[in-house]
């Protein structure tokens, strides 16, 4: 049985898996693949092999254990010399964002012959803003925060806001440690509104992390993703929102960076980061109404968001919803999806 996407968008331009399955053996192939790059975001075979291994495993029964009869019916083939297969002197340091991007397209090929148990594509992996420089009484720091966003929306449930990608093991860093370490102060940091990809279970939200620099100078470097391809939604859900990277965002001087940079920076500069959001599982229009109404009384969603993503009519005084106008209102898009 050879297991493909159902559509070429589950994929980057440059990134091509072939999953088949001949009895009890998964052959993973991933001819297609760009070459390696100048940048430090290559793998080697057996970083490409783990997110491999890991992305069977998240869909399997959790009490197989993690060892080598669990690895050894599964091969993985990369062309040598591609980002997936680097050979040196290529460079590797930043793999993480690759790896990501691999466990997505694998699961993307999954999919279709399981479509209960493949959940869609979260923010891409955990952003990276780094900080080296001089406070103001120049003493030398180095910061590093990272920061983690959400899952997409799974078969049976809705994806999870704040939380690190299946591929790691990390957690936020605390706003507080952050400004009692370093020469910053965290502006901004919570959940965006409207930024999970809808579905009849939605996608983890966005998160957003502010910072003004308050020391002399430093380098700043970024590590984010999916900006291009947002996450992608599965079963008739949506992708997620993009990410984003603003320097003195909302200012007359206010520059969009590219999701990887490295730029010099100044006292007072703010550096605004976006994760993306995560993709959608389902059908949007059948996702019930009272868990659509709960985020919009969390904060999770706004009125407008509620009836454009999901059909839903919310009364803004009593907070109710209007079943009735609902249940027309998702006739009408349905017949004129249907046309």
């Amino acid at each position: 049985m050879q297991i493909t996407p159902e559509s070429g968008s589950v994929f980057s331009a440059n990134q091509h898996v072939t999953i088949i399955v001949k009895g009890d053996e998964l052959f993973a192939d991933f001819s297609g693949t760009s070459d390696q790059v100048r940048a430090a975001l290559n793998c080697t075979l057996a970083c490409t092999e783990a997110a491999v291994y890991l992305a069977v495993k998240s869909l399997i029964d959790p009490d197989v254990p993690n060892n080598q009869g669990f690895m050894r019916p599964i091969h993985v083939t990369a062309p040598l010399g591609c980002i997936l297969n680097s050979v040196w002197p290529a460079a590797t340091g930043a793999r993480g964002l690759t790896v990501f991007r691999t466990v997505d397209a694998v699961l993307g090929a999954l999919a279709g012959p399981l479509p209960d148990r493949v959940f869609a594509a979260g923010e891409g992996g955990n952003s990276n803003i780094r900080m080296g420089g001089h406070d103001l009484d120049g003493n030398t720091f180095l910061m590093v925060d990272i920061i983690v966003g959400a899952w997409g929306g799974r078969p049976d449930r809705d994806g999870i806001d704040g939380i690190a990608n299946i591929a790691t093991n990390l957690s936020n860093v605390p706003a507080e440690l952050l400004e009692a370490e370093f020469p910053v102060r965290v502006e901004e940091y919570g959940f965006l509104p409207d930024t999970g990809g809808p579905g009849r279970y939605r996608g983890g939200l966005a998160i957003v992390r502010q910072i003004r620099f308050l020391g002399h100078d430093a380098t700043l470097q970024l590590r984010s993703d999916r900006r291009k391809f947002q996450p992608y939604g599965l079963q008739g859900g949506k992708s997620g929102t993009p990410s984003i990277n603003l320097l003195n965002a909302g200012q007359p001087h206010e520059r969009v960076l590219p999701s990887k940079a490295v730029l010099p920076i100044t006292n007072g500069d703010v550096i605004r980061h976006e994760t993306a959001g995560a993709g959608g599982h389902g059908d949007p229009l059948r996702r019930n109404p009272q868990r659509v109404l709960t985020d919009v009384v969390d904060g999770k969603e706004s009125l407008e968001h509620a009836f454009a993503a999901y059909g839903v009519v919310i009364d803004p005084e009593s907070f109710f919803v209007d079943e009735s106008a609902t249940a027309a209102a998702r006739a009408e898009r349905r017949q004129r999806d249907a046309s």
